[in-house]
Formats: C-alpha cells, sequence, structure tokens
C-alpha cells in the first residue's frame, strides 16, 4: 500500500509538472510586454531582428529569460564584434524614442536581458526596482549594446548575485553601469565609451548599506570619460566608509576627465588594472 501511495504521489507531480516554454516575438505575441503578460516563470521569450519602438516602460514582472538575436554574441569592438549599432536585420533594437525614461525595468528574481540592442532613453535605460530591503536574485544583464540614454544606461538597484557582462556601452549622460544597494554581483568584460556621467563609467554605491557589497569589477575596458571617473566603489563624500567588499582586477581605463580608478569604501582589492591618460588632480588611482 506505501509503494502504491508512493507511485500515485509521483504520477500527479509528473502530471502537474509543466515544462518551460519558448514564447517568439512577434510570431507568438505581437510585443514583448504582451509576451511576458502570456508567459509563466521560467519561460524563455526569443525576439526576432527589428526596430521595436518604445512607448512605456517594459516590466519583467516574472522570472523570464529574454534573450535578442545576438544573445550570447559579443558585442564589444575591443573583441573584433562584428554587430553594428543600429542594423535592424540583424538586432532587436529597443528604441525609446528619446520619450521613454526607463526602458526594461526588472520586478522579479531570475531575470535575463541578452543579445539586444537598448537605445534612446531618457533616464535610466534598463534598471530594476529593488532596494537594500527587499533585493532580487540573479538579474543578468549580458551581450547589450546600451547607447544614448538621458541618465544611466543600467541602473540595478537591490541585486544579490546579479551580473553585467560582456556589453557595449556608449555615449550615455550618466553612468554605464551601475550597482546600488547590492551585493555578491560581478561586473565583468564590457566595454563603455563616451560616458558623461557626473560619477564613473561604472559605478557601485551602496548609500552605507548594506554594509558588505562583495563586488567584483573584472576585465573591463573604460575609455573616454568626459567629465569623471573610469571605475568608482563606493559614494562619494564619506557616504560609504562602513561600506567592505570589492575586487576590481585586470581592468583597462584610459584617456579619463578624472581618476581611472576611484575608492571610497574598506577593504578593496586593487590588483593588475592598467589606467592611462588620466586627466586627474587627485591621481590615477586614488584612494
Amino acid at each position: 500500500m506505501r509503494i502504491h501511495a508512493v507511485l500515485a504521489a509521483a504520477c500527479m507531480l509528473l502530471a502537474g509538472a509543466v515544462s518551460a516554454a519558448t514564447i517568439s516575438v512577434p510570431a507568438d505575441q505581437p510585443t514583448i510586454q504582451d509576451a511576458i503578460n502570456a508567459a509563466t516563470a521560467g519561460d524563455t521569450i526569443v525576439v526576432a531582428p527589428g526596430t521595436y519602438s518604445i512607448t512605456s516602460t517594459i516590466i519583467v514582472s516574472k522570472s523570464l529569460t529574454l534573450l535578442g538575436p545576438q544573445a550570447n554574441v559579443d558585442p564589444r569592438p575591443v573583441a573584433g564584434t562584428a554587430r553594428v549599432p543600429g542594423d535592424a536585420a540583424s538586432e532587436a533594437i529597443l528604441d525609446g524614442g528619446g520619450s521613454v525614461g526607463v526602458i526594461v525595468r526588472f520586478a522579479a528574481d531570475n531575470c535575463t536581458l541578452s543579445g539586444f540592442e537598448v537605445c534612446n532613453g531618457t533616464g535610466d535605460m534598463v534598471t530594476s526596482l529593488g532596494s537594500a530591503s527587499s533585493m532580487f536574485a540573479g538579474l543578468e544583464v549580458s551581450y547589450n549594446i546600451l547607447h544614448n540614454s538621458g541618465d544611466e544606461a543600467c541602473q540595478l538597484k537591490g541585486v544579490s548575485a546579479g551580473r553585467l557582462s560582456h556589453n557595449y556601452v556608449y555615449s550615455s549622460a550618466g553612468d554605464g553601469l551601475n550597482l546600488a544597494y547590492s551585493n555578491g554581483c560581478v561586473i565583468e568584460d564590457n566595454e563603455l565609451y563616451n560616458i558623461h556621467s557626473p560619477d564613473g563609467g561604472i559605478y557601485v554605491y551602496n548609500d552605507g548599506a548594506p554594509a558588505v557589497m562583495n563586488m567584483t569589477i573584472r576585465r573591463n575596458y573604460v575609455h573616454q570619460t568626459v567629465n569623471n571617473d573610469g571605475i568608482k566603489v563606493g559614494g562619494k563624500n564619506g557616504v560609504d566608509d562602513g561600506v567592505s567588499g570589492a575586487q576590481v582586477v585586470g581592468n583597462v581605463t584610459e584617456d579619463t576627465a578624472q581618476d581611472g580608478i576611484t575608492v571610497y569604501m574598506n577593504n578593496v582589492t586593487l590588483k593588475g588594472n592598467d589606467v592611462s591618460g588620466s586627466s586627474s588632480v587627485n591621481g590615477a588611482i586614488y584612494i
């Protein structure tokens, strides 16, 4: 009887199990938001090449993988990419048209955005709704071209175990890549060019909370920051004096208006970085 009961329970579980689905845009759903609304957590949304005029923020409210046609294809010029920004025949271009602030906003754990071109947003183009007290886990932004943002190209707030990798970011009014109120995240293998931020090409800060960041910033190439630093860890003006934990390893910064690398927090390792062309009044590396 016990064996029969176990088998019956197993059969019920198998019958109730639902395999993850793949939803294509525009073949299955006309817009990315429609695909998100129709999806179940764990699904994958695959977006075809073309220009998608974004008139309102895409809200990723479930644990989903969003893949453009260039998913896992390196977009960085420094890596010899064949990808061409603005080529609607090969890229899925999410274009804010200079009228939408946030183009993609994460509002769930375990979301991925890979293989897109995101451009012409008036605010933080890719962002999240997390905070220091309410974090999202496992957000990933990778293999994207991000450009012409009115503020940060990508600013994720309240993220644990997140990853920003293999993105090409250029011509942003704010930081190219930013993580705030987060911990245990990795920023690696990105190229950032012509960044106009008053803070940095790559900037991580916590405004004092949580007290541990455990950030890894490695193998990024930051060149031509117009107003400030290449890489900055810790909030300015002493706000993150009590925050600790960052590895800044193997990065290259060139032609920065201020410091190549700036440190405003505790327990930071700087190793194997190549800093040149710093016009700072403080230093190529400032601690």
